[in-house]
């Protein structure tokens, strides 16, 4: 996949909008998913009519910031008929850290060293 965007920005002292500068970005994508049923109809126990494991992965690789891998597990356990529980757990995406040092955000005060300002306004 590739993206064009055009991006315009301000003038830090004088707030003023820049020329637009043009971006392009080529996205490289693969995805994975397996899901194990544990237990089903035919080896159902008392309180668990199924448990099933299911696992996937993302990895993508971007032009301008390198690659994430992502991955996620789940699990669902059905006690009974009429109910389900279920959990997940995935590694959080780098990409949004990244993607933010695109942006310029205006600040409202001076960027001062670590402990060195007063009170900054709310």
């Amino acid at each position: 996949m590739q993206d064009n965007f055009n991006r315009r920005s301000t003038n830090a002292s004088t707030y003023l909008l820049q020329d637009p500068t043009s971006y392009t970005q080529k996205v490289d994508s693969v995805f994975g998913e397996l899901s194990i049923p544990i237990v089903g109809d035919e080896n159902a126990m008392s309180f668990i009519n199924e448990l099933t494991l299911s696992a996937s992965a993302r990895y993508d690789k971007y032009n301008d910031f390198g690659d994430t891998f992502n991955p996620k597990f789940a699990a669902t356990l059905r006690p009974v008929e009429w109910i389900a529980i279920g959990g997940t757990g995935a590694s959080p995406s780098r990409l949004r850290r990244r993607w933010t040092s695109l942006a310029s955000w205006p600040r409202p005060w001076p960027r001062c060293p670590r402990h060195s300002c007063a009170r900054r306004p709310a």
